[in-house]
């Protein structure tokens, strides 16, 4: 993780902090921060659903990894410039 990148990922400790890194953009991302709202889809087991959330956060960092590092809020999204947690993930992910 560069320096910079990796100096605000060390200052973040609450939703309050991330939401001052929201962007001017629609969604509050930039080209180093992605959220990513954890949505469980009705009619999917928990099997299904861990899988798909492991495959998702996967992609997510290969796509840091080929660029220039990030920071991704999992089970985070920004509506209207504010950041709110959404997460239907009750297990762990590992």
């Amino acid at each position: 993780m560069s320096n910079a990148i990796g100096a605000i990922f060390d200052s973040l400790n609450n939703l309050a902090d991330l939401q001052k890194l929201v962007s001017e953009s629609e969604d509050g991302e930039s080209p180093w921060l992605e959220f990513k709202a954890i949505k469980r889809p009705p009619n999917k087991s928990d099997k299904e659903f861990i899988k798909h959330q492991k495959s998702l956060l996967a992609k997510e960092i290969c796509a840091f990894l080929n660029t220039s590092d990030g920071i991704i809020a999992w089970g985070v999204e920004c509506e209207n410039n504010k950041v709110a947690i959404v997460n239907d993930c009750t297990e762990n992910l590992c």
